[in-house]
């Protein structure tokens, strides 16, 4: 979306202005719904859906690695109605009241079954965040800091702050 990386890049030159010259850009990884990118892409991301009850803030949440994300992110259904996969659960009893053993199967892996983004973010002054934060807490001179942390995460409070550049399948 050709008018959100205009927004980006306005609020990048921003951020590293009132910063030193430094944006502290950096690309991270952001995991929702499957439903909820195809909006992301054509829209952007937007704190106004962000989870109030965040442990580091209610904003656009993104993880330093992908793993980070990728416990945001859900299984798809279909990937249960794939043809030719059948899913052993070694917990449940068989017929006989016996566990099922671990038979290795010879199928095809599963298709890509889930999605994130792999954005552009600019942080800025960053510091660590806590959970009630609605925007980033105060400077000292009564300027807002730009983006709050907490381990291996990131939030920032406003849209144009991130671009999404990539959608991973996986």
């Amino acid at each position: 979306n050709e008018t959100s990386r205009m927004w980006y890049y306005l609020k990048r030159e921003h951020i590293a202005l009132k910063n030193g010259g430094d944006p502290n850009e950096q690309t991270l990884f952001h995991g929702s719904k499957t439903n909820s990118y195809k909006v992301i892409i054509q829209e952007g991301l937007d704190h106004r859906v962000a989870n109030l009850g965040g442990s580091i803030g209610a904003g656009i949440y993104f993880g330093q690695e992908s793993t980070i994300s990728e416990s945001y992110v859900p299984y798809n259904n279909n990937m249960f109605q794939h043809p030719n996969l059948m899913f052993l659960n070694p917990m449940y009893p068989n017929h006989r009241g016996k566990k099922r053993s671990h038979q290795p199967y010879n199928h095809p892996p599963p298709p890509a079954t889930r999605q994130m983004l792999m954005c552009r973010v600019v942080l800025g002054s960053c510091v660590p965040g806590q959970g009630g934060l609605r925007r980033p807490p105060q400077k000292n001179d009564g300027e807002l800091h730009d983006s709050v942390s907490g381990p291996g995460m990131f939030v920032v409070f406003e849209n144009s702050q991130s671009y999404p550049e990539y959608l991973i399948h996986f």
